[in-house]
């Protein structure tokens, strides 16, 4: 189904976006991504973590992400042309499978992190969160220095909802009676049906405030919200 999804909203992407086509958008692209980082962390949760994991992580996905633009580029322009071989590389538009080098990423760092956290016999949780907000800090700090590169927001970004994943994995038959609750997906859906309707290219379409940090409560509560609601359907 999410699959479908990213297709569909890349569908509507390449064509004018008016009326329920601009609205069906907007709910797609609150979600998706998202939600394909929740599933990778979920059912990546290991008790142990080796280097093995980063292996076999680097074949599954950078393999692909290498080989694909080579693949497209001859495609589409009928030629290898390094110029266009780099625009690939992270255009979804144009083919690129940008998503694979971020997961690569992501999933490797948590993997170094829960086997760090192993070793020295510390939470797994606790020390996956302290990496989401030393990864915000180091983004920050990246900004604030003039260095300002795409791929580092959207590592930032979406590592939270992997390791949300590994979260809810780790503790699922704890969690499983509460998204089983049919009060607490009732406000769950009516909650994304009301925020993902504002949705606009990463933030609400309306802004009462000057701050953009504070895009990010906005961000995080849509996204969670329609990630837990497919959740439930596991439960």
């Amino acid at each position: 189904v999410t699959i479908m999804l990213v297709v569909i909203g890349h569908c509507i992407d390449s064509n004018k976006k008016t009326g329920v086509m601009q609205m069906l958008d907007n709910y797609i692209y609150s979600f998706h991504v998202p939600l394909f980082m929740f599933i990778s962390g979920f059912f990546s949760y290991k008790i142990v973590y080796s280097f093995n994991d980063i292996k076999k992580r680097a074949y599954q996905l950078l393999v692909p992400f290498f080989v694909w633009p080579v693949i497209a580029g001859l495609i589409l322009y009928g030629n290898f042309n390094v110029d266009k071989f780099k625009i690939i590389f992270h255009n979804p538009d144009q083919g690129g499978l940008w998503f694979l080098s971020t997961l690569f990423l992501i999933s490797s760092y948590f993997t170094l992190t829960y086997k760090f956290a192993n070793r020295f016999h510390l939470n797994k949780e606790l020390s996956g969160l302290i990496m989401v907000v030393l990864g915000y800090v180091g983004y920050f700090i990246l900004i604030r220095i003039g260095i300002n590169n795409e791929n580092v927001p959207l590592f930032c970004k979406l590592n939270v909802f992997y390791w949300v994943g590994l979260v809810i994995k780790a503790h699922f038959d704890k969690i499983r009676p509460i998204l089983a609750n049919s009060c607490i997906l009732c406000i769950l859906v009516f909650l994304y049906l009301i925020l993902g309707f504002f949705w606009d290219n990463g933030g609400p379409s309306f802004r009462w405030w000057s701050n953009e940090l504070l895009d990010y409560p906005y961000y995080y509560v849509t996204r969670v919200s329609q990630v837990m609601n497919h959740l439930h359907k596991l439960t």
